[in-house]
């Protein structure tokens, strides 16, 4: 995911959201509907959605000030609901992803440049075994380990999802070279992690380069 190296305040963030959601309702068999939620002027607001009714459970979210893509961006890991109707701590979003027929949901944190997460990626669907397996590999490129392998008779549901668990830890592996790069301007500067992402971001702005390529530079040039 190309977002992951990315400046956060760049013009086209969210023209890689409105694709990131699409990609994902055309590429995943389980997904039904995607989205993506971002927090602007302390509000949240769903940049794209691929179907109104994927906007819908975004709102009831948004009006609750509470759901599964609201934790994901708050605490930047994913967030899996595996049945919808058993899920009893969001009851706008139980309610209205029920009434619509969705069954299951995944919330995925994307990582912009300075390594916060600025949006979270909304996967509904109706199959709960598809989405399962979503949610299976996605939280195994989070946590560096190996990628579940399914058994043969549940192979349909894996479908698409080793391709986003690859996705997910090509993003993951970006921030972190970018996280070290800043973690070691800060060390030399004596700086604070913000300024010293703001001069890697000035930096590679001068000379044009990618903030990846930057922060890659920048690890060989100070270690």
């Amino acid at each position: 995911m190309a977002l992951a190296g990315t400046p956060d305040d760049a013009s086209d963030v969210d023209v890689r959201l409105v694709e990131i959601a699409r990609l994902a309702a055309e590429t995943l068999p389980a997904v039904s509907y995607a989205s993506t939620t971002a927090l602007r002027e302390d509000s949240y607001t769903t940049v794209a959605a691929t179907n109104p009714l994927a906007a819908a459970v975004d709102d009831a979210q948004y009006g609750d000030g509470a759901g599964p893509c609201l934790e994901a961006l708050e605490t930047g890991q994913p967030v899996s609901v595996h049945d919808v109707a058993l899920t009893m701590r969001w009851p706008g979003f139980r309610r209205v992803a029920r009434t619509i027929g969705l069954h299951s949901s995944l919330s995925i944190p994307l990582f912009a440049g300075s390594g916060e997460a600025v949006a979270s990626m909304n996967l509904y669907g109706h199959d709960q075994g598809a989405m399962t397996s979503l949610g299976q590999h996605v939280r195994a490129a989070f946590q560096a380990a190996p990628s579940p392998s399914p058994a043969p008779a549940s192979r349909k549901h894996s479908a698409g999802a080793a391709d986003l668990a690859a996705g997910v830890a090509q993003a993951l592996a970006v921030r972190d070279q970018i996280q070290r790069a800043i973690g070691m301007v800060a060390g030399r500067q004596r700086c604070s992690a913000r300024n010293a992402y703001l001069a890697l971001r000035m930096r590679a702005a001068e000379e044009g380069v990618a903030l990846p390529d930057m922060a890659l530079s920048t690890l060989s040039r100070l270690a």
